[in-house]
């Protein structure tokens, strides 16, 4: 991953290169948005933690409609896709892959009860969009 910013004005330039975003931890990864942020001196973003009760209840499997499951794991204390990308909460229930681009969205519907139901994969730059089913 690759970061430049510039501004010819104020003579100051930052450049950020990393090597496997995605084996690197959040305490350290440099969120893209936010060289801009350092370079204006504008608040920097803060990771979202959530909870390991939270985390937990959104793994396991779910269903794709050509029947194949598609698989949520928990484990480090962190939510991973059965492809082995971590997943970074945006929300309480909505999380981006991290080192994954065009960008892609994971998003998990609960019922009345607050129980997963469901999980919408989205990744708007491919106007892709799937909703899986929670397997019980």
């Amino acid at each position: 991953m690759t970061d430049f910013e510039r501004d010819i004005d104020k003579d100051i330039t930052i450049i950020i290169l990393q090597n496997n975003e995605t084996n690197i931890t959040e305490d350290i990864r440099l969120i893209p948005g936010n060289i801009r942020k350092i370079l204006y001196g504008r608040p920097l973003e803060k990771p979202i933690v959530l909870p390991a009760k939270i985390l937990q209840k959104y793994a396991g499997s779910y269903a794709y409609e050509n029947a194949k499951d598609g698989k949520i794991y928990y484990e480090f204390g962190r939510l991973w896709t059965n492809s082995k990308f971590q997943l970074k909460p945006v929300t309480e229930t909505k999380f981006v892959v991290i080192g994954f681009r065009p960008e892609v969205t994971y998003e998990f519907i609960l019922d009345e009860n607050g129980e997963v139901e469901k999980l919408k994969i989205q990744q708007p730059g491919e106007k892709s969009e799937q909703t899986l089913v929670r397997k019980k």
